[in-house]
């Protein structure tokens, strides 16, 4: 037994709605991932404001003298250690 008119699932309306169908999954997609950027891209960092916290410093003072282009100068480290756990804003 023969089906006279058998059906067309590819007709151009079917791909049409296939491809708006592809398009609006993919725009979908990308505004998850941007929203999800603003939700947990954004925290809002938080500082030790104590006074008394303290941080090492390995010299007391450092003395730069005026720097020339002409002449070589020199260069010194400065490291700051926080050996807390805590943000420090300096």
């Amino acid at each position: 037994m023969f089906i006279e008119n058998p059906p067309k699932f590819f007709t151009p309306e079917f791909k049409a709605t296939i491809i708006m169908i592809k398009k609006a999954a993919t725009f979908l997609f990308f505004l998850l991932i941007l929203t999800a950027f603003f939700l947990f891209g954004c925290q809002k960092d938080e500082f030790n404001t104590d006074p008394s916290y303290k941080l090492q410093f390995s010299a007391d003072t450092v003395i730069f003298d005026t720097v020339f282009t002409t002449i070589g100068s020199s260069s010194r480290a400065l490291v700051i250690r926080n050996v807390g756990k805590a943000k420090v804003n300096i």
